[in-house]
């Protein structure tokens, strides 16, 4: 089963501040940064499941992430959609 995602505007707000800081001192890191992050959220298409649950979250929904270097994707799986929800830099607390 391939599975649809979607990035929350959330998410996409997290991405967009680390590349601007990253863009200060490298524009090609930034763009190569953004690129690998997407393809590592596209792999998420094929085996959504591989990601561990979120150790900070005890709620019920399937809250995921998968670890990118110094960061981490957080994602909902909902039937056959994936939601990113955060991107953020590992250093960083996470709070729902």
């Amino acid at each position: 089963m391939k599975f649809k995602i979607y990035i929350t505007n959330n998410a996409q707000k997290n991405l967009e501040e680390i590349l601007n800081y990253i863009k200060l001192e490298s524009k090609s890191r930034a763009q190569s940064l953004l690129i690998a992050i997407k393809e590592k959220i596209l792999s998420l298409k094929s085996n959504p499941r591989r990601g561990r649950k979120v150790p900070e979250y005890n709620g019920e929904k399937e809250i995921r992430e998968i670890i990118f270097g110094s960061y981490r994707i957080i994602y909902e799986i909902e039937r056959d959609q994936i939601f990113i929800l955060f991107v953020y830099h590992g250093a960083r607390l996470l709070r729902f």
